[in-house]
């Protein structure tokens, strides 16, 4: 239309009819994407425009070596069109180009509008729904996924190394003379001692603790040997690095699939041969 528009006598024509400026040209691929073929025979996708919207032409452009799929084109409804297969392998193509027509031009300046409002039918054995994605133009960068894992695994270097190097301390053991229980006991300050119980849920989670002084200490506790014991200092900081690594992979998983995903779509797509 812009072209038509600067110049006087010039039209386009399709089938020798002048084109009006209702008309949108769209593209678009379906990719078996799942993890097995969809066999069998006479399998059909059916392609609905929404309303005061109908098919002008449509055609297969491309597709897999050795796949011979086709176009039904329904006479009555003109918002309907079907592409017809057989066997479709994993990750092979089908790919259309169309003229529609919108008689009340509500999507001529609304291409994605019309892309959101395409609506796709099936009723193949054991498929999910098709699911519809965003225009694939180009090879998304790793640029951005590399730099984000390498501040990742600084991040989580410096986290081990705050740790130190010291997984287990010495550790007195002390029992109580009149119950003979056992526990660890830490001197905080020149007259105040914290006991902790002598069980590994106790060392793991920081289990009670009592403050005592240390006189009194003395007088009811006796000591028995020394441990090694879990360090938790060491403990609680290598409890904060795997919670960081949980969340970051949670983070860049999505966003290395999505790319990976993308690519490697762009890559089978633009090795496909036209359809001749």
């Amino acid at each position: 239309n812009n072209l038509v528009g600067y110049f006087d006598s010039l039209e386009i024509l399709k089938s020798k009819q002048p084109i009006k400026n209702n008309l949108i040209f769209i593209s678009g691929t379906f990719v078996c994407s799942g993890n097995s073929d969809i066999i069998g025979v006479d399998h059909v996708i059916k392609i609905d425009l929404p309303e005061k919207c109908k098919w002008v032409d449509a055609k297969l452009c491309r597709c897999s070596r050795d796949f011979n799929p086709s176009i039904i084109k329904n006479d009555e409804n003109k918002r309907e069109i079907c592409v017809a297969f057989d066997l479709f392998k994993r990750d092979e193509y089908i790919s259309l180009q169309a003229l529609v027509e919108c008689e009340d031009y509500s999507y001529i300046d609304d291409a994605i509008g019309l892309h959101n409002n395409l609506r796709f039918f099936h009723r193949i054995q054991n498929t999910e729904d098709i699911e519809v994605g965003e225009a694939i133009i180009k090879k998304k960068s790793w640029k951005r996924f590399i730099f984000s894992l390498f501040v990742f695994t600084l991040l989580l270097l410096s986290l081990f190394l705050v740790t130190g190097n010291s997984y287990k301390m010495e550790s007195i053991v002390y029992r109580e003379v009149s119950s003979n229980r056992e526990y660890y006991a830490y001197l905080i300050n020149d007259s105040t001692v914290v006991l902790q119980k002598r069980n590994t849920i106790a060392v793991l989670f920081g289990g009670s603790t009592v403050e005592m002084p240390i006189n009194e200490f003395l007088s009811r506790y006796r000591p028995l040997y020394v441990y090694d014991n879990w360090n938790p200092n060491v403990i609680a900081n290598v409890t904060m690095v795997c919670i960081i690594l949980l969340f970051v992979i949670s983070i860049l998983i999505p966003d290395f699939l999505a790319i990976r995903r993308n690519n490697k779509l762009y890559s089978l797509y633009h090795t496909l041969e036209f359809k001749k």
